[in-house]
């Protein structure tokens, strides 16, 4: 598709229909004479119009039978049929209306159609786009589906998030003053310009409503240009007015010659009258498929006529969503199928679906930077994540305002513990102790937050990830690598508070003083082990996929590799079968090399009159502190091969956590 009939297509054509700010309060107006279209389908002047069919579909759940609900694996399978060899199409110009009572079929019918994912289910059927048959896969490169939820970053606005789906999402072809430019035209046609500077927010949060959610949804599927929209369920959760004006925005995307299909649940009568078609569907099967207009007509030749009062939608409605063990009602849905398949649009459904679409399948291109790897490369996939996860962190002051003065409390109150302690025969213990609390610290205090974060974008990153946006890999190392500024100026922070107040007193003829050299080695440690509790609330987030269970997950690791650190038993002292453990636990590299920092500058232990006192069961094993650390089974010359360990950790974790990642982003 060229640029200028990209630009045409969402510029010069948006006269034919837009939602357009009326008055400074933002309430949206339609130009009714464009939203009010005729049910027949427009000519065929845009050639990117696809009619879509889909005939024969037929889908069974797989059910096996179980011992108490726990082994479902044992036993024969019991299927159940949700899908009853459906056949239906939707015309380019034409919003169309799929609608049923729950366990009709039309979610699955949906999901069949957008190619997601369904475990446990058997499916069989042909998809057709202009009468030509296609892999089921490939319509996926024709369309777009705007889901139930509309899943966003909150930080960022309403101009921003479209500016990062056109920077990722339209091909390569367009420089970044034409996808400026497509962006404000979206933001004109959806009628978000009184909103495009605001943020998108939580629901608890000041922000855009519920229906400029929505249309902001449509705006960013719509940036691709996808002849073919899918739409779950668009006005749920939304009052009559805002559902109006999001169904009016699907009318204006229909007007412009794409295929619209939406599944829609009890709309009210201004809404319906906005559909095209419909496609009503009862017990896995098809009871009317045709104008909109003419259910009525329908219902009526079945003896069902609609009460005076009533709206149309709400009769047919009522007269098939009926419980499913009421026998006569079961019979009531029976014999309108029945009258439906033997009637004129069957017919012509029938026509549409099996005689006019070519037997032999063809294998559809790559268009519209859809479909077939991404549109953007991975290096600017990387950098606009980048750039917006660093952006997300900055606007969450609150956020970094409570680590900051949680980090500045931790430190002061270990600061002023030991502030000022010299190393005696007294407060050796003491010593082990700050050391061990140094550890803990940057593990717990950095691992948990990190795994709430990381788990509550989630949803947006599988979102983004099914509509081609991005690869998995690609936000990982983006997210990990904004996020890891935090892991630096936290520690950074904490080192500073303290070492000024209970770094180790080195004794020189002056007196006592603290080395510069020793509290830079003490701030890189804490960033190592600080970016590997990040690792580890990585990895956490990832195997578990929520925050409460990573939460309730990481204490069954960290707690008995805590015990291994050293400073609760004497590691040479453990049974074979634990030997494994101190080689693969964090705390004890962290410790080991807090300990060397706080230690080895230590020539001579007041109180402490014997050079060497192995296996004393004094506190104070020797007057020095490089064999003070041999006692306890460390070496003084291992500082750097313990901070290089906790690298290697962290290489491996995260890589781990990557991997992870990846497959859980793929099988969503």
């Amino acid at each position: 598709m060229s640029n200028e009939l990209y630009s045409r297509d969402l510029g010069s054509q948006r006269g034919l229909g837009t939602l357009e700010d009326s008055d400074d309060s933002g309430t949206l107006s339609m130009h009714t004479p464009q939203i009010k279209t005729s049910s027949t389908a427009v000519p065929n002047e845009n050639p990117d119009a696809k009619r879509l069919i889909w005939r024969d579909i037929y889908a069974e759940v797989i059910q096996r039978r179980s011992i108490f609900g726990l082994l479902k694996s044992v036993g024969a399978t019991q299927n159940r049929v949700v899908l009853d060899q459906v056949s239906g199409f939707a015309e380019p110009g034409q919003l169309t209306f799929i609608m049923g009572s729950s366990g009709a079929g039309k979610s699955t019918l949906l999901n069949i159609l957008t190619q997601k994912r369904m475990r446990g289910m058997r499916i069989f059927g042909e998809i057709a786009i202009n009468n030509q048959l296609v892999e089921m896969g490939d319509i996926k490169k024709y369309s777009a589906y705007v889901q139930q939820d509309d899943l966003f970053i909150a930080e960022m606005t309403v101009q921003e998030q479209l500016m990062f789906a056109a920077r990722l999402r339209m091909p390569s072809i367009f420089s970044e003053t034409m996808r400026k430019e497509t962006v404000e035209d979206v933001i004109t046609m959806m009628g978000l310009v009184s909103c495009r500077d605001t943020k998108i927010g939580k629901d608890s949060q000041k922000s855009i409503s519920k229906g400029e959610k929505k249309r902001l949804s449509f705006a960013s599927e719509i940036l691709t240009d996808p002849s073919i929209l899918f739409c779950d369920e668009p006005t749920s959760g939304l009052d009559s007015y805002m559902a109006l004006q999001v169904v009016a925005a699907l009318k204006v995307l229909a007007s412009k010659g794409k295929t619209v299909i939406s599944t829609i649940h009890q709309p009210s009568s201004q809404v319906y009258e906005l559909a095209d078609r419909l496609i009503l569907m009862a017990q896995g099967q098809v009871a009317y498929q045709g104008i909109a207009a003419d259910v009525g007509n329908f219902f009526q030749s079945c003896s069902y006529p609609r009460p005076i009062y009533t709206s149309l939608p709400d009769h047919f409605m009522k007269v098939l969503s009926r419980s499913e063990n009421d026998t006569e009602q079961d019979h009531i849905r029976k014999e309108i199928i029945e009258a439906f398949e033997s009637s004129d649009a069957a017919k012509y459904a029938h026509y549409v679906t099996h005689v006019k679409v070519s037997s032999a399948k063809r294998k559809i291109k790559y268009v519209s930077g859809v479909g077939k790897g991404y549109s953007a490369s991975w290096f600017v996939q990387s950098w606009w994540l980048f750039v917006r996860s660093l952006r997300t962190l900055i606007r969450n002051p609150i956020v970094l305002r409570v680590r900051l003065v949680q980090v500045s409390a931790v430190s002061l109150i270990l600061g002023l513990i030991y502030y000022d302690s010299k190393l005696t025969a007294d407060t050796l213990m003491n010593y082990k102790g700050a050391a061990l609390r140094a550890s803990s610290d940057m593990i717990y205090m950095f691992m948990f937050p990190c795994i709430y974060v990381f788990v509550a974008e989630l949803p947006v990153v599988i979102r983004e990830y099914q509509a081609n946006t991005y690869s998995p890999i690609a936000y990982f190392i983006a997210a990990n690598a904004a996020d890891s500024m935090q892991y630096v100026l936290f520690p950074t922070a904490y080192s500073l508070i303290v070492y000024s107040l209970a770094g180790t007193l080195v004794k020189h003829e002056f007196g006592y003083s603290r080395s510069f050299q020793q509290y830079l080695r003490f701030n890189i440690l804490n960033v190592v082990v600080a970016n590997l509790s990040a690792s580890l609330g990585y990895a956490a987030a990832c195997i578990c996929g929520t925050a409460p269970i990573a939460v309730t997950f990481v204490p069954i690791i960290t707690s008995p590799l805590f015990v291994f650190a050293g400073f609760f038993i004497d590691l040479r002292s453990l049974p074979f079968y634990f030997k494994i453990f101190p080689h693969i636990s964090w705390f004890k590299y962290a410790y080991e090399a807090h300990l060397i920092l706080l230690l080895t500058p230590i020539d001579e232990i007041e109180g402490c009159h014997n050079d060497w006192i192995y296996n004393s069961s004094s506190t104070c094993t020797s007057n020095n502190g490089n064999n003070i650390l041999r006692s306890l089974g460390f070496s003084p010359d291992y500082y750097w091969v313990n901070v290089l360990i906790l690298v290697a950790m962290i290489v491996v974790i995260r890589g781990l956590a990557l991997i992870i990642f990846t497959v859980r982003v793929r099988r969503s």
